[in-house]
């Protein structure tokens, strides 16, 4: 009994240290005069509403269809973390061309050692960005884009017919898995100069791999 008494007091003051912690991260938008959403604790924004998960994208576009007249972005939170949510196109269009460089960390979890796929260009950070897109920035230059434009149009057109082939048997289309093959043909076709030709045949060997990558637990026994 003599211990419980000191071990509820500390209990009681690592909860007031989390709740003024909290309280006081989530003031980080007021203090700067930024319209933001308030937080819902501990999560920062409202993921579950009437015992149902939400999906961020979800979330974003209620948020974007609250603040979009008012705000060229809002302020949110991800747990503690204060988020911009940018909500106007040309202030998109500074941030992703004239100004990406201040702003190539997202934040986004990769394993360049253990998981070498998530080390892309969206989630590195640092030096090791820079590099990568120092790497791949001629590959997209408008000369080199505006030379895929046939090449893709060319497999849009196959995904026209496909889909139009599929809707003449059954009117209900798994559309994820032929907007897969659609981007499975592109990708094959532009980077690695291939006929893929998943629209056509669904288990092609191209499509197979690209579901092996995918689909198997990430750093889990492939079988």
């Amino acid at each position: 009994m003599a211990l419980l008494i000191p071990l509820v007091y500390i209990l009681i003051a690592i909860v007031a240290v989390v709740s003024f912690g909290f309280k006081f991260r989530y003031q980080y938008w007021a203090k700067r005069d930024v319209p933001y959403v308030d937080p819902v604790f501990p999560f920062g924004l409202q993921f579950k509403e009437n015992g149902k998960r939400r999906h961020f994208t979800d979330i974003a576009g209620e948020i974007y269809s609250k603040f979009k007249k008012t705000t060229p972005f809002v302020g949110t939170f991800f747990f503690l973390r204060p988020i911009p949510l940018i909500l106007d196109l040309d202030l998109v269009h500074h941030i992703l061309v004239k100004d990406f460089d201040n702003f190539s960390d997202r934040g986004i979890f990769y394993n360049e050692r253990d998981d070498p796929l998530s080390a892309h260009l969206f989630s590195m950070q640092g030096q090791s960005w820079k590099n990568l897109r120092m790497k791949l920035t001629p590959t997209f230059s408008s000369g080199e884009i505006k030379f895929m434009f046939p090449t893709i149009l060319k497999v849009a057109a196959d995904f026209e017919k496909a889909l139009s082939e599929m809707l003449e048997i059954d009117n209900t289309v798994e559309i994820k898995d032929i907007l897969a093959r659609f981007t499975t043909d592109i990708i094959g076709t532009c980077a690695f100069g291939i006929e893929c030709n998943t629209l056509k045949n669904p288990d092609a060997e191209f499509r197979k791999a690209g579901r092996l990558i995918l689909g198997q637990p990430r750093n889990g026994a492939i079988t």
